[in-house]
């Protein structure tokens, strides 16, 4: 089975990295690898670059999840949470290029409201496990949720925190048959507890 595996290009601003993540069965999913032994270079899962309007810009290969939404995200940290939590807010408005992440700042600022988000995923980044993937009505069964994974994942590996960015036992039942639909299912714990659903965006003032 096909691994997801990580490369730390160059370093960018304020701690974080350029990261490129790849598709191939020649490390354990979740490596890190420095300098990776491979003679053609794998398929492209994402890349984080440089962005001079926001954190950084996540660029998702193009074979990954096709005709999903052009959306941006806000990163919302939550550093005095127990357990550590962050989390990311997307949009599909054309204020910033797809794939851009800015601050809660920088979204203040725009006058965008809270109800036009796309969806919204919570993790905890300490131990690298999803909390909560929320996607808006209007947006669901339109690939939305998984940019918000794939989006997620890619700032994870792009701020250096430890670990594969993976669900546990506890979902949805939106969120069980979301699960059986992603590239990744190794990444899916078994169901062990259906939780309620989301019921509304998240909040970001």
């Amino acid at each position: 089975m096909d691994a997801v595996v990580y490369v730390r290009e160059s370093a960018l601003a304020e701690s974080r990295w350029a990261v490129s993540a790849y598709r191939t069965a020649l490390y354990d999913d979740g490596a890190v690898v420095d300098n990776p032994e491979w003679s053609t270079v794998p398929p492209l899962v994402w890349k984080t670059v440089a962005s001079d309007r926001g954190l950084l810009r996540i660029e998702v290969g193009p074979d990954e999840i096709p005709d999903a939404p052009n959306v941006w995200f806000v990163h919302v940290d939550e550093p005095k949470a127990s357990p550590r939590a962050t989390n990311l807010v997307g949009f599909a408005t054309d204020h910033f290029p797809a794939g851009t992440v800015v601050t809660k700042y920088q979204f203040a600022s725009l006058g965008v409201s809270n109800d036009d988000q796309v969806g919204a995923i919570r993790w905890y980044p300490t131990i690298a496990t999803v909390h909560q993937v929320y996607v808006a009505q209007g947006w669901r069964r339109r690939k939305a949720g998984s940019a918000l994974i794939y989006a997620a994942d890619a700032l994870h590996q792009s701020l250096g925190w430890p670990g594969r960015l993976r669900s546990d036992g506890r979902r949805t039942d939106l969120g069980e048959q979301f699960m059986a639909a992603q590239r990744y299912p190794a990444r899916f714990a078994a169901r062990t507890e259906t939780t309620p659903s989301m019921d509304g965006p998240e909040p970001l003032g």
